[in-house]
């Protein structure tokens, strides 16, 4: 029996990448030691985080004027790290609400600023507007999720704002799942335990121009100029962490070659559950079509008791990390790109003969 899982993260790795780690785990670049071992300051770590970061770069067409920061405190510590960092004149910013991911920062930030909120996406689950110009006129910045990953719904397009207002996206769930525009954005934020890598690391791209405007009160520790000039070692960062972030930025760029026909793949894996879930009145999709996520896709069966009794037989048949989130309830199945297509049709298949089943 073949074995998938669905979790949303941490999330599965590609096998490629964890065959790897087998390989080298007691001897890692012939340095007779494991990579969770040797110095973050070794030669040998100090050329990996190198290529590592040249990588990434390169994936997502990163220009010079960006900085790349690998830091610790996952998303939250990015929610309090984005209004201690950025200059702020006016002391305000709006933040557009999509679900549960999207209002948490929204709540740290008002430790700092005066904030605005409003829908990105109403609460029927359809989306509201994208113009903010108006709205944001005596802003700092605009702070949206490009991606929710307890309700599965994307806002892949930037906020169009007033002149001189940042935008701020928290991609930590569809981070390289497709290209994008960096200059579109003056700071993107994303955990590594989705498309990544393993919890423990969250990247930063920001414009070079913003550093060196911390709040006197930032901690250090997640002051992005102090990150910038050290390198990303002003700590010691989690090692293990950055070395599946590097494994799996060589094997997108060694199998894929680019995102773009990554996200070829990550649409025909998405459209294939939401066409089957569309054609079965036995489980529904909440969300509007137009902005449906490819990364987590959420239904329901008839009942709450069905939708536990899917998790416990699904897990069964080899189909792991289904149940939805506490918040949101329901089902969900994360798609992210380590994800093969073949555990899309596995799952589609146990839906059709659990339907049967319990219809």
């Amino acid at each position: 029996m073949k074995y998938f899982n669905y979790a949303a993260g941490p999330s599965a790795l590609f096998p490629e990448v964890v065959d790897q780690i087998k390989q080298e785990l007691c001897n890692w670049q012939n340095t007779h030691s494991s990579v969770f071992e040797v110095s973050h300051r070794g030669a040998e770590f100090m050329a990996f985080a190198q290529n590592m970061e040249k990588t990434f770069r390169e994936l997502l067409g990163i220009p010079e004027d960006y900085a790349v920061l690998f830091l610790q405190g996952g998303g939250r510590g990015a929610f309090d790290a984005v209004p201690l960092n950025l200059p702020l004149k006016h002391k305000r910013a709006l933040y557009l609400t999509s679900g549960h991911w999207s209002r948490q920062p929204a709540l740290e930030a008002k430790k700092y600023l005066e904030v605005k909120i409003a829908e990105l996406v109403d609460q029927n689950f359809k989306p509201t507007k994208l113009d903010w110009t108006e709205e944001t006129k005596d802003c700092d910045y605009v702070h949206f999720t490009a991606n929710e990953t307890i309700e599965g719904i994307e806002n892949f397009t930037p906020p169009k704002v007033s002149p001189g207002v940042m935008v701020v996206a928290d991609m930590s769930s569809d981070i390289l799942s497709r290209p994008i525009n960096v200059s579109d954005y003056d700071v993107i934020y994303a955990g590594a335990q989705k498309n990544i890598g393993c919890s423990g690391v969250t990247i930063y791209i920001v414009k070079k121009s913003l550093l060196g405007n911390a709040a006197p009160y930032c901690p250090t520790i997640l002051n992005w100029d102090v990150y910038y000039k050290s390198d990303s070692l002003f700590n010691t960062p989690a090692t293990f962490s950055w070395y599946t972030c590097g494994l799996t930025f060589n094997h997108l760029k060694e199998k894929f070659g680019n995102l773009s026909n990554l996200e070829k793949l990550n649409i025909r894996k998405a459209e294939k559950l939401y066409n089957y879930i569309d054609s079965e009145d036995f489980y529904t999709n909440k969300v509007d079509p137009s902005i449906r996520s490819r990364m987590n896709v959420s239904f329901t069966t008839p009942s709450e008791e069905l939708d536990a009794k899917f998790v416990q037989e699904a897990k069964e048949a080899g189909l792991s990390g289904l149940k939805g989130h506490k918040v949101f309830g329901g089902l969900r199945a994360s798609t992210y790109n380590a994800l093969p297509e073949e555990a899309v049709d596995a799952l589609i298949d146990f839906m059709k003969s659990f339907a049967t089943k319990y219809r």
